[in-house]
């Protein structure tokens, strides 16, 4: 009987360090899911920041772009008028020395 309570007493503390130690593994469980939950949020918030960043870039470049080909624009329309004057001092040229004959 004796050795009965003392078995059934080892059996309680053996137990008791089990309950124990899952309490533990839980707490840690929960702790790990946690910090999968902060770190979740991090990655899909640096998702929409670095998506916001490369919306920026695709604005500038479009404007870039715009700038570039209006600059193109204005100086074909500098050369074109610069051939015009140019053409037009010739012909100034040209009648200023047949009046002189």
């Amino acid at each position: 009987e004796e050795e009965a309570a003392v078995a059934g007493e080892g059996r309680e503390a053996v137990i008791s360090a089990l309950e124990a130690e899952l309490a533990r593994v839980r707490h840690e469980l929960t702790q790990t899911r946690d910090k999968v939950r902060e770190l979740a949020a991090l990655r899909d918030q640096r998702v929409r920041d670095a998506e916001a960043l490369a919306a920026k870039v695709e604005a500038a470049n479009l404007r870039l772009r715009r700038d570039l080909e209006q600059a193109d624009l204005e100086v074909e329309a500098a050369a074109i008028r610069q051939n015009a004057l140019e053409k037009e001092v010739e012909a100034w040229k040209g009648g200023a020395s047949d009046a002189a004959r």
